[in-house]
């Protein structure tokens, strides 16, 4: 590679997960089981810093009404041993068949089977607070749990 070239790998994670929802509804507060999602996670290494995961999840909630979200994440990883863990703070936003924008704080942890594959599970916290179906002055908040694999290129 020539002197100042930049390396850029690539890993990708899919689970599935689930959590539960609280909100407001014109009755009170509402407590709701999150349907089931798949998450599809691309994250990508810069120069082989493997500290740092530049992520862009694509959400698919695959119960009960079908939904689609992006969600940018930063992910910061250590490697304290096996497994490794991980911090993440992201931006999810659904653009159908609902709109509604959040911010996203979460963790999780890494456990290598081979070089090519890990398992991988984490739980984060969703908050939205703006959106076609969020009440006014009022905020929507999810906790969320997924497990699944991690494929490395």
């Amino acid at each position: 590679m020539p002197a100042g070239a930049q390396s850029l790998d690539f890993n990708v994670d899919a689970n599935l997960g689930s959590g539960i929802m609280l909100g407001r509804s014109p009755v009170g507060t509402e407590l709701r089981r999150v349907p089931t999602f798949l998450a599809l996670d691309v994250n990508s290494v810069v120069d082989g810093e493997k500290g740092i995961e530049w992520t862009i999840s694509t959400l698919i909630q695959v119960e009960t009404n079908p939904a689609l979200a992006l969600v940018p994440k930063l992910r910061l990883v250590r490697e304290i041993g096996v497994p490794s863990v991980y911090a993440q703070l992201g931006v999810p936003f659904f653009i159908t068949p609902f709109q509604r924008i959040g911010a996203q704080v979460g963790g999780g942890m890494i456990w290598p089977i081979s070089k090519q594959f890990s398992l991988i599970g984490g739980a984060f916290i969703d908050i939205f607070f703006a959106g076609g179906d969020v009440p006014s002055s009022s905020a929507v908040l999810a906790f969320n749990a997924g497990f699944g694999g991690r494929m490395y290129f």
